[in-house]
């Protein structure tokens, strides 16, 4: 017989051993650009559409693993450098505050004033993800 013996070994998540640490969740920050050319060209190109679904697609596919993800939601614009949509610890828990979220990115992105701080809002997401 050939072959190597662990082909047919059973993969499953391994139970924790008593005495084991718990591994603290992974802390993720999702930043969105939500400045006013986002909203202006959103009709030429779709970016501010796009970045929404990608948010909406992003909080549906971390759902349940709460234990293992601990993330926020935060967006940058011309006149704030960071502003929170979804905290650490609060992830949205139904449609209706995933819907609370988007419409959040949009608002941010129809009232933001000129300007750019996305490398401001990059050093901020930093700290807030390792603080």
């Amino acid at each position: 017989i050939a072959g190597e013996a662990a082909v047919f070994k059973r993969r499953a998540e391994r139970e924790q051993r008593p005495g084991e640490v718990l591994m603290q969740p992974k802390r993720i920050t999702f930043l969105f650009d939500t400045s006013s050319s986002m909203y202006h060209f959103n009709n030429t190109d779709g970016r501010l559409r796009r970045s929404c679904e990608a948010a909406v697609m992003l909080m549906e596919a971390l759902r349940g693993f709460e234990m293992k993800f601990d993330y926020e939601f935060v967006c940058h614009g011309g006149d704030y450098v960071v502003k929170e949509l979804v905290a650490f610890g609060r992830p949205p828990i139904d449609e209706k505050e995933r819907l609370q979220v988007v419409s959040g990115m949009l608002r941010a992105a129809q009232f933001s004033g000129p300007g750019d701080n996305t490398l401001q809002a990059i050093d901020r997401a930093c700290e807030r993800v390792t603080g």
